[in-house]
C-alpha cells in the first residue's frame, strides 16, 4: 500500500502538481526518506558537472555551499511502467538545490539535456541517433529503494501465516492453510505433514486441523510488542492422506509417500507459554495420539501404503517375515486364506515434543532480523501392522463376497513397533533467522527424529505471493518407509485486509 502511494505521489508531482507553484517550492525541501523511492542518478560527465557548478553560480547560489563532484538528479518518470522518459524535480549541487520551475524559467537547455529530451554529444546529435529519453552523457544511477509494507514494520514471531495488525488474514499453500476469523482471536489452521518430526507435506500421510487462540496476553508495555502474547493454545484433529502414492499427472514430480497415518483419526493439542518475567523465552508441546487402537481393521489397499511380503508358503513362524504366527491360537483358522502374500503396513501414531524457544531480535525496535532458537526432546512411533486379505467361502469352497483387506496385530510376527531406543531419537533442536525488511526471507533448519528438515520462503511480489521451499533427509540409514530426499517448492498467497 505504502508504494502504491509513493508511485501515485510520483505521477501527481510529475503531471497537474507542476503548474502549482506552492508544491514545486516545497521540492527544494524534501525529506531524505522520501528521496530514496524516486529515481536519482549522479552526474559524472566532466564539462557538463563544470556547466551546472557555473549555472549555480550565476545565479546567485553560496559558492561555499556547491559541490561540484556532487551534483545528483531527482527525477520522476513519465511513465511509471517504462521508466526511460524522466521529468526532473530537482538538480542538487552540493546542499543546494534548484526545483523543476527555476530549472525550466532559467536554464530550460540544460533540463531537457538532463531529461534526455536533447542530446549532450554533438556527435550524436549530428548522427541523429538519439531517441527521447536517451541521456548520452555520463552519469551514476543511485538504486532506488522500496519501502516497506506496512505490516512488515510490525513485530511478530510467525510472520508468513500468522500475520499481525490485521483485521482479516488468508494464507494457501500447498504445506499449509490458515484464516484469521475476523478480530475474535481465532485462527483455523490446516497442515499437511508433520514437520515437528521432520516428516513434511505427505511423507507422514497425514493432515491436521487446529484451531488456535491467543488465550493470554500480555500487558507490560515493555515487552508486549515483541511478545504479545504470554500463553497460546491449539486443539484439533488429524486425519488420514489417502493421497501420495500411485500419483499421476503433474503430482508424478512429487516423491510418493510411504507411511500411513492411523485410520480412525488422532486428536492434537498445542500449547506454546512465553515466561512473564522475560516474554522472549518459554516452552512449547505439541502432542498427538490416536483416538482408539487398531485391533483390526478394514482398508482400502489402494490408497494405503503397504510394504515387503511373504509367500504363505514361506516359514514366518521365527518373525523375521510379516506373517500369522501359525503356532498361536487363531480364531481366524478355518476361514481364512490369502492371496498368497503378507505385507506390512507401517502407520504413524503418537508423536510430541516438549522444548524450550527464546526470540531474538538484533534490534528490538525494528522487526528486521529475528531468530528463534529451539532445543528439547521429540518424540515418535510408528506401528507395523499386518496387511492381509481374508475371502469367505462356502462348504463346497466356493467364494463369498469380495475379499476383505484388512490390518491387524493379532497373533502376528515380523511387524513391530518404531520409537525412541538412542539418544540422537530424542533430541530435537532448530534454528530460525528471518530478515523481515524490504524484502522479507526466512530459513531455518531442524533436526528431529535424526531427520534434518530445512525450510525457506522468499516474497515474490508485493506483499501477497512468495515462494516457500523445503527439504528434508534422514541423518542415519533411512527406514523402509522413509525417503532418502524429499524437496518440494509451493508458492504462498498471503492476503491481509
Amino acid at each position: 500500500m505504502k508504494f502504491l502511494k509513493i508511485i501515485i505521489f510520483a505521477v501527481i508531482l510529475s503531471s497537474s502538481l507542476f503548474a502549482n507553484e506552492r508544491y514545486l517550492d516545497s521540492l527544494t525541501d524534501i525529506n531524505g526518506d522520501l528521496k530514496k523511492y524516486f529515481p536519482r542518478w549522479k552526474i559524472t560527465e566532466p564539462d557538463l558537472q563544470f556547466q551546472i557548478y557555473q549555472s549555480f553560480l550565476q545565479l546567485g547560489y553560496n559558492k561555499d555551499s556547491l559541490d561540484k563532484q556532487n551534483i545528483i538528479i531527482l527525477a520522476a518518470p513519465k511513465n511509471p511502467f517504462d521508466g526511460k522518459e524522466f521529468d526532473i524535480l530537482l538538480l542538487s549541487c552540493g546542499v543546494e538545490s534548484m526545483n523543476s520551475q527555476i530549472l525550466d524559467r532559467e536554464l530550460p537547455t540544460v533540463a531537457n539535456v538532463l531529461s534526455g529530451k536533447k542530446a549532450y554529444r554533438e556527435a550524436t546529435f549530428i548522427a541523429g541517433s538519439h531517441q527521447r529519453g536517451d541521456r548520452d552523457y555520463s552519469y551514476q544511477d543511485i538504486p532506488v529503494q522500496v519501502p516497506v509494507e506496512e505490516d512488515q514494520g510490525v513485530i511478530m514471531v510467525d510472520y508468513l501465516n500468522r500475520p499481525k495488525g490485521v483485521n482479516q488474514a488468508m494464507v494457501l499453500s500447498l504445506y499449509e492453510q490458515s484464516l484469521k476469523i475476523g478480530n475474535t482471536g481465532f485462527w483455523l489452521s490446516s497442515q499437511i505433514g508433520n514437520d515437528r518430526v521432520g516428516l513434511p507435506f505427505w511423507l507422514a500421510g497425514e493432515s491436521s486441523i487446529q484451531m488456535k487462540y491467543d488465550l493470554y496476553l500480555n500487558n507490560d508495555p515493555n515487552t508486549s510488542v515483541r511478545n504479545p502474547e504470554l500463553l497460546k493454545i491449539a486443539l484439533g484433529g488429524t486425519y488420514r492422506l489417502n493421497t501420495g502414492i500411485n500419483n499421476s499427472g503433474l503430482l508424478e514430480i512429487i516423491p510418493e509417500r510411504q507411511l500411513n497415518s492411523h485410520p480412525s483419526g488422532k486428536i492434537n493439542f498445542g500449547l506454546e507459554y512465553n515466561f512473564p518475567f522475560h516474554p522472549q523465552a518459554g516452552i512449547s508441546l505439541n502432542y498427538s495420539t490416536p483416538l482408539q487402537k487398531i485391533q483390526t481393521e478394514t482398508i482400502d489397499a489402494d490408497d494405503f501404503y503397504l510394504h515387503g511380503g511373504a509367500s504363505a508358503s514361506d516359514d514366518v513362524a521365527n518373525g523375521d517375515l510379516p506373517g500369522f504366527d501359525r503356532f498361536a491360537n487363531d480364531e481366524r483358522e478355518g476361514n481364512l486364506a490369502t492371496n498368497n502374500q503378507f505385507r506390512i503396513a507401517p502407520v504413524l501414531e503418537t508423536t510430541g515434543q516438549l522444548t524450550a524457544f527464546y526470540n531474538l531480535w538484533i534490534d528490538e525496535n525494528k522487526a528486521e532480523n529475528f531468530f528463534r532458537l529451539e532445543l528439547g526432546v521429540s518424540y515418535s512411533e510408528i506401528r507395523e501392522y499386518l496387511f492381509y486379505t481374508q475371502k469367505f467361502t462356502n462348504e463346497e469352497g466356493e467364494e463369498i463376497g469380495a475379499p476383505l483387506q484388512q490390518i491387524t496385530q493379532l497373533n502376528t510376527s515380523g511387524v513391530g513397533l518404531v520409537h525412541p531406543d538412542e539418544l540422537a531419537d530424542w533430541i530435537f533442536a532448530k534454528i530460525e533467522y528471518r530478515n523481515q525488511a524490504v524484502y522479507p526471507f526466512s530459513v531455518s533448519a531442524q533436526y528431529s527424529n535424526q531427520i534434518l528438515l530445512t525450510r525457506a520462503f522468499v516474497k515474490l511480489f508485493g506483499n501477497w505471493l512468495f515462494l516457500e521451499a523445503k527439504y528434508a533427509k534422514p541423518l542415519r540409514d533411512p527406514l523402509p518407509y522413509e525417503l532418502d530426499n524429499f524437496f518440494m517448492i509451493s508458492p504462498v498467497l498471503r492476503i491481509t485486509i
